[in-house]
């Protein structure tokens, strides 16, 4: 099914979440795989992740969060879903509505972060203008000095196979990230589960 110019992705996740009671946003072995890949390249990185500011884009159930937060690490989640973010709250996170592939301000104001999370969540974004919109908005978010993790299944000949899905390619986001927002680099990508699944780290400020 392709998409429509109607489609609003707010709308889409919000029925998504309330009508499929117990949705679960990827399946547990994505989970698993980006995790192992978020450590590896951690560790490859040397990226310290202790008292650090910590912002997770697209939060969803808060799996990533919680990781972060077991860290010793100051969480914040945002989504697109108010249904997500009324649950983060519900259960004592620190929460707010954002649509990041949109130019509408950041719920938290000027504030920037140590690092910035954002997985299985860009490939959402369907409409080329937003994806780039999307990329300058989580730069403007990380610090100087800081991190940008973004993780996603990449199947560039696949494009769009879903109303809700655009497949692009490693390069797509190294570029999206790299060529809207000065200063930040590509550090480096881990595979994280087959068939397209891999994480890439980004730093801010580095020559």
């Amino acid at each position: 099914m392709l998409c429509s110019e109607s489609f609003s992705p707010a709308e889409f996740w919000k029925n998504r979440w309330e009508n499929e009671k117990g949705y679960v946003c990827a399946p547990l072995y994505m989970y698993k795989g980006n995790l192992r890949a978020i450590k590896a390249l951690i560790l490859k990185y040397n990226v310290i992740l202790e008292n650090k500011k910590v912002l997770d884009v697209g939060c969803a159930k808060g799996l990533y969060s919680e990781f972060y937060a077991r860290q010793g690490n100051s969480v914040i989640c945002c989504d697109i879903s108010e249904w997500v973010v009324e649950r983060m709250r519900g259960e004592g996170k620190k929460a707010a509505l954002w649509d990041f592939s949109s130019e509408e301000g950041f719920p938290f104001g000027n504030q920037k972060y140590y690092l910035v999370h954002c997985m299985q969540t860009l490939v959402h974004v369907i409409d080329d203008e937003k994806f780039r919109v999307a990329c300058i908005n989580l730069g403007t978010r990380v610090e100087e000095g800081g991190y940008i993790i973004l993780g996603d299944r990449f199947l560039p000949d696949r494009k769009i196979n879903k109303i809700h899905i655009k497949y692009r390619n490693v390069i797509d986001y190294i570029m999206g990230m790299t060529k809207e927002n000065a200063g930040i680099k590509f550090l480096g990508v881990e595979l994280s589960f087959s068939l397209g699944g891999r994480v890439l780290l980004f730093r801010k400020g580095i020559k």
